[in-house]
């Protein structure tokens, strides 16, 4: 049986967060008694399965990124980029390393109030360098002792 992508990764997410349920004998032995059930009368709905086959085909053709995530979050899927961040973001969602830049009234070049006024606010493009500094060598003392 041909499966999408995404239906084996809906599976396998189902299958790992409900394995639990199915380790019961008494929930095993009725499994297996349906099963069995269900595969003797098999030939009757052949038609049926075969025109199912052909909608899952259709409806599960992609990878919602949605169940991508849940699968790389519960380590179901292998993680694209190995990154420490989120693999998949949600589609409206904001990231924390974009700069956003502040819009405020540009002071009037040549005088003095607006260049004292624009001194004393912090660039944004400018690191605390000294506070990295600091931060480094506190780290590098706490290592090596």
């Amino acid at each position: 049986l041909r499966q999408s992508e995404g239906l084996r990764l809906l599976i396998s997410i189902y299958v790992d967060h409900s394995h639990d349920l199915w380790r019961e004998s008494a929930v095993l032995r009725w499994f297996e008694e349906v099963t069995a059930a269900t595969m003797s009368t098999f030939h009757v709905y052949e038609d049926e399965m075969l025109e199912w086959e052909k909608l899952r085909c259709n409806g599960y053709s992609g990878t919602p990124a949605n169940v991508r995530r849940h699968a790389v979050l519960w380590d179901l899927a292998p993680n694209p980029n190995s990154l420490l961040t989120d693999p998949i973001p949600p589609a409206l969602s904001r990231s924390g390393y974009e700069l956003v830049t502040r819009q405020g009234p540009a002071p009037s070049s040549g005088s003095f109030f607006g260049n004292l006024i624009q001194s004393l606010v912090p660039d944004p493009d400018q690191a605390n360098v000294g506070f990295i500094n600091s931060n480094i060598s506190t780290s590098e003392n706490i290592a090596h002792k």
